[in-house]
């Protein structure tokens, strides 16, 4: 076999098995233990963020989005808005952390929401708390 022809057999059945690997069209998804709904957290103190997300193939990251959820604030601090992105690895991975409340943020009710992405971009459908912040 001349090494032309070892070359051309070669790039084929590395296109054959490339052709081979399964498509991901698969949502991730999670469960979420804590913050639940209607919880309180005191300024200064910490959100407990308890979670664990799974996919078929490969997971790549979790998105948690504190946005307020009034149209004017309780006092005159700003609202606060925040979001945190931390990478995720394998098939199924937990999480547990906290997030620190700062202390010059106004008062009252924020939405919690939680989303997953796996590796082929594909993403979850968000969970949205509402925790109330004093």
């Amino acid at each position: 076999m001349s090494r032309f022809t070892f070359v051309i057999l070669l790039f084929v059945f590395s296109c054959f098995i490339l052709s081979c690997r399964k498509k991901d069209n698969t949502k991730p998804f999670f469960e979420t233990f804590s913050p639940s709904d209607a919880d309180t957290f005191l300024i200064e103190n910490n959100i407990y963020f308890n979670a664990t997300f799974h996919d078929d193939l490969d997971l790549s990251q979790y998105r948690i989005i504190i946005i307020n959820n009034f149209t004017v604030g309780t006092d005159s601090f700003p609202a606060w808005n925040t979001v945190i992105v931390n990478d995720l690895n394998g098939k199924e991975e937990t999480v547990n952390m906290e997030i620190l409340i700062p202390d010059s943020i106004s008062i009252g009710p924020y939405f919690f929401i939680v989303k997953a992405v796996d590796l082929a971009g594909n993403e979850s459908a968000a969970d949205t708390t509402e925790i109330i912040i004093q």
